[in-house]
């Protein structure tokens, strides 16, 4: 019984310890690695738990083409924690596109880094349409 209590501790207290809160705001960019059309966004999400293993929430891009033009698109996304750090989040629907394209649903696989001072999710970003590009995202979690 004694090795048993203690394989549960030592079994629940590292997964205990990687238990991410995405909840909430985070803001930040996205960046495009296409040669023919490289920017750099707005780019925020809003996340709710589903469940253990699963997080929804609206993402909101922005593209700024001058000082009073903009253009933004939103769009419901979906995913989970597959491994101990690792996010990935899939774009599943648009709820407004860009008005002067179709745009691209992404798909992101994002790295979770708990800092002193904030929370930040990074890593990239690409679609199953290879001429939507690729790119790199970065956001922090706002309080």
């Amino acid at each position: 019984m004694k090795r048993t209590g203690c394989f549960l501790v030592l079994f629940l207290i590292p997964v205990m310890g990687f238990s991410q809160s995405l909840e909430g705001d985070w803001k930040g960019y996205y960046t495009t690695n296409n040669v023919q059309n490289q920017y750099q966004t707005d780019f925020s999400i809003r996340f709710t738990k589903i469940n253990d293993t699963t997080f929804e929430g609206t993402s909101r891009t922005i593209i700024k083409y001058s000082k009073k033009e903009s253009d933004t698109a939103i769009c419901i996304l979906r995913g989970g924690f597959h491994e101990k750090n690792i996010l990935f989040l899939e774009e599943t629907r648009a709820l407004k596109d860009f008005a002067n394209t179709d745009g691209c649903l992404q798909l992101m696989k994002l790295y979770y880094n708990k800092r002193k001072n904030n929370t930040e999710l990074t890593g990239n970003w690409y679609a199953e349409d290879r001429a939507c590009g690729t790119g790199q995202i970065r956001l922090i979690k706002t309080l």
